[in-house]
């Protein structure tokens, strides 16, 4: 939220996360331009460097799930899918899944245009990542998890699609 000082010369390099790809590139800066926007200009790059990062573009949500761990006796754990795609989906939740879980069942709605109808989606999840994010005083940590879609139906497939890509039309910041 601070202004770095750069100055004509100085090498960069630039990242740049298309949703599903990770480029960068080394350049130098040309010229700055503090007046009436900070901005700059940077030489061409000589190459570029990408890689991919994800199977499918995901978008931001706020779909109510929920997690069922593997295992007799496994009691459900309600959650958010804070973001989707048709290979996988980002899971935030207040309580922690039980260690050693590779897979567990994943419980959500989906609703169909044009009818808004609702479908029930349920398929199994490998989890691919874990990170806790620490809350303040007085409140809860929010574990997340980056889960992978494991034999996901082809009509949830659909419209997971369909609703991807209304929200990359509707709006490109609900790219993730």
């Amino acid at each position: 939220g601070v202004p770095i000082s750069i100055t004509e010369g100085d090498p960069l390099t630039v990242r740049v996360f298309s949703g599903v790809n990770v480029c960068s590139f080394a350049c130098s800066v040309e010229r700055v331009f503090p007046r009436p926007l900070s901005y700059l200009h940077l030489s061409f790059p000589t190459s570029i460097q990408g890689t991919s990062l994800r199977g499918a573009m995901r978008v931001k949500a706020a779909i109510p799930a929920r997690v069922t761990p593997m295992g007799s006796g496994a009691r459900p754990i309600d959650c958010s899918l804070t973001n989707v795609s048709v290979s996988g989906a980002r899971i935030d939740s207040q309580h922690p899944l039980p260690p050693d879980n590779e897979v567990v069942g994943l419980t959500f709605t989906l609703t169909t245009p044009p009818s808004n109808q609702e479908v029930q989606v349920e398929t199994l999840a490998a989890i691919r990542n874990t990170t806790v994010a620490k809350a303040g005083p007085d409140k809860l940590d929010v574990f997340s998890y980056g889960v992978q879609f494991v034999d996901l139906d082809p009509v949830h497939y659909t419209l997971l699609q369909n609703m991807t890509y209304e929200a990359l039309l509707a709006d490109r910041l609900k790219i993730v």
